[in-house]
C-alpha cells in the first residue's frame, strides 16, 4: 500500500460528519473529506450527482444539517478571501458595459470599493498580471460582450487568479475550450499548484491520473481515492459506462471511503 504523501501536511479544508439537505431532504450523509496543502484534488461524477452541493458546502454558500466544513480551521464564510472561485459560466451579463479587466478587477472587491474607479494601482497590476497568465492581456480593453465563451471561462479563471489565492476552485474549466486552450489550461494548474490547493470539478476524466493527487468521487456517496490510474470498475460505478482508469490502495478500502448518501 502506498501512503498518502499529503497526510502529514496541514489540513486546508476538512468536512467531518457532514449531512446537508434540501427541503428536508437529505441528500448527503457522513461525509468526511480532508483536502491538505498544495494538494489538487478532482471532484468528478455524473451530471446531479451533487458535485455542486459540495462545491457551495465548501465555499460556505450552503449550511451543513449537521456535522462542521471548515477551511483554514475557520468556517468558510470567515476565509473567503483566501479562496479563489472560477465558476462554470460567467455571473456577468454579456451586454453589461464592462471591459475584460472590469470583470477580472472584480475579482479583488472589497467592501470600501465600488465597481469601477476605485481599484488601487496595485490591483491593476494584479488583474493584468492574472490575465497575462491566462494568455488575455492583449484583449484587457475589448468589451466582456466581444468575447467568445471560451475567452469568457478564461476571464473567469482570471478573475478567481486576481486576488492571489491560496486555494482555487475551478467548476468545469474546460467548458468552451479548444484542445490546445485545454492543454494551455491544465499546464497552468500544475503551476499554480506548486503554491497552491487546487479543486477542480471536472467530467475530463482523461488527465486525471495525470495531473491530480485525489479524486473524489461524487455519486449517490461521496468516495475518497488517491490517483495514479482510473480503473474501469470504478468509472462503471460512477458512470455506468467503461471508460478505464483510481488506484485502489488504503484510502479505497472500505474504510477508506468517505461516504454520503444522494438521493
Amino acid at each position: 500500500m502506498n501512503p498518502n504523501p499529503f497526510d502529514k501536511a496541514e489540513k486546508v479544508i476538512e468536512l467531518k460528519d457532514v449531512t446537508f439537505a434540501y427541503e428536508g431532504e437529505t441528500v448527503m450523509a457522513g461525509v468526511n473529506i480532508d483536502i491538505h496543502r498544495r494538494e489538487f484534488a478532482s471532484v468528478v461524477g455524473p451530471n446531479g450527482s451533487g458535485k455542486s452541493t459540495l462545491i457551495k458546502l465548501i465555499l460556505g454558500l450552503l449550511k451543513p444539517l449537521s456535522g462542521s466544513v471548515r477551511v483554514f480551521g475557520q468556517p468558510p464564510e470567515k476565509v473567503r478571501q483566501r479562496i479563489g472561485y472560477a465558476p462554470q459560466h460567467a455571473q456577468v451579463d454579456p451586454q453589461f458595459p464592462a471591459t475584460l479587466l472590469d470583470v477580472v478587477l472584480m475579482g479583488l472587491l472589497r467592501p470600501d470599493k465600488g465597481i469601477f474607479g476605485r481599484h488601487t494601482r496595485e490591483d491593476r497590476e494584479a488583474a493584468i498580471a492574472a490575465l497575462e497568465m491566462v494568455d488575455l492581456a492583449d484583449r484587457m480593453a475589448q468589451p466582456f460582450s466581444a468575447l467568445s465563451g471560451g475567452q469568457r471561462q478564461r476571464a473567469l479563471i482570471a478573475r478567481a487568479l486576481a486576488s492571489n489565492p491560496e486555494i482555487l476552485i475551478f467548476d468545469e474549466p474546460t467548458a468552451n475550450l479548444d484542445a490546445n486552450a485545454e492543454f494551455k489550461l491544465y499546464d497552468l494548474m500544475q503551476e499554480l499548484n506548486r503554491e497552491r490547493t487546487i479543486i477542480l470539478v471536472s467530467h475530463d476524466l482523461g488527465f486525471v491520473s495525470q495531473i491530480v493527487h485525489t479524486v473524489i468521487c461524487v455519486r449517490y456517496n461521496v468516495q475518497v481515492h488517491p490517483t495514479s490510474e482510473l480503473t474501469g470498475d470504478m468509472i462503471t460505478e460512477l458512470y455506468g459506462g467503461d471508460i478505464r482508469m483510481v488506484r485502489h490502495d488504503h484510502r479505497c478500502t472500505e474504510e477508506g471511503h468517505n461516504v454520503a448518501l444522494h438521493k
